[in-house]
């Protein structure tokens, strides 16, 4: 009886083990090729002059483990939140909740302590595997505010 219990919890262990092995590598590998909302993107404005995207110093990550992060680089572009050192400006948890929608659990905003244990209800729509347009509705006017994210790719030489 003992001998088969202990077969059975290293069985059981082992499973586990693998499983989570897996499970790891398979998260970390889908961050840089995912083709999904999961991945590291750059915030983005459309110059009228150029016709192109100018990037601006907000990163945000959005994991496959459910949790993301937003980090504000200073840049050189017209931003409004270039008077915020370059770090880690607000991380939380996110739940897609249909195939265009998500809401963030903004656990810390560190530039608006009142966002701070707030939820963010946003609409998303991937107009290519690298182009993400994210809306927000502005509680104060009711309208929905429109984003666009490039997605960041792995340096190639």
């Amino acid at each position: 009886m003992k001998t088969k219990f202990l077969v059975l919890s290293v069985g059981v262990l082992l499973f586990v083990s693998c499983s989570s092995l897996q499970k790891t590598n398979e998260a970390k590998h889908q961050l840089l090729t995912s083709k999904s909302l999961v991945g590291v993107w750059n915030q983005v404005f459309p110059s009228l002059k150029t016709k192109k995207f100018l990037r601006s110093g907000n990163f945000k990550f959005i994991n496959p483990d459910g949790t993301f992060y937003l980090m504000t680089v200073k840049s050189n572009c017209k931003n409004v939140l270039l008077n915020a050192p370059t770090g880690i400006s607000m991380y939380g948890t996110y739940e897609v909740t249909s195939k265009n929608t998500f809401i963030e659990h903004i656990e810390k905003h560190l530039l608006r302590s009142e966002m701070s244990g707030t939820e963010s209800r946003l609409r998303y729509k991937l107009k290519t595997a690298d182009l993400l347009m994210i809306e927000y509705k502005n509680e104060v006017t009711g309208k929905w505010i429109p984003e666009i994210w490039v997605r960041v790719k792995p340096i190639e030489r």
